[in-house]
């Protein structure tokens, strides 16, 4: 991907009429996501025409292997932002209702109530539910 962004219009519209039918693909994410921006800065892509701005797309998708949802999407980003990066994952997590400390005190009360742990509760009602048990 050397020097592929400085390609004119022209250019481009050449390269994507050869190149029908091969596929490209970049190494990794953060270079596809580098060269994208950097082919939109250098194609100042917001001052085109609807028909360039295509072509841009067409050669975006075709030189970094994304599908033309993904390039639309890296696209919207660095019109809302100005840069084109990975967004950081974020797992969703629930809220902690206890804290270590908590879940330790709930452990001891059990067992100075010699109650029995949960898999245990498990074994025993399914000995209940079972066909042959007496309590069933």
């Amino acid at each position: 991907m050397q020097n592929a962004e400085e390609l004119s219009l022209g250019q481009i519209s050449e390269f994507l009429k050869a190149s029908y039918g091969i596929e490209f693909s970049g190494q990794n994410q953060a270079e596809r996501y580098a060269w994208t921006q950097r082919v939109l800065i250098a194609q100042e892509y917001a001052s085109q025409s609807k028909k360039q701005r295509g072509q841009i797309r067409g050669y975006i998708g075709k030189i970094s292997g994304l599908s033309m949802p993904q390039v639309a999407r890296l696209i919207r980003m660095y019109r809302a932002s100005g840069k084109v990066e990975a967004k950081v994952y974020r797992r969703r997590q629930f809220a902690r209702k206890y804290t270590a400390a908590d879940v330790a005190l709930l452990a001891a009360v059990d067992r100075a109530h010699e109650r029995l742990s949960r898999s245990e509760e498990r074994r025993v009602g399914k000995e209940c539910r079972s066909r042959w048990s007496p309590y069933h």
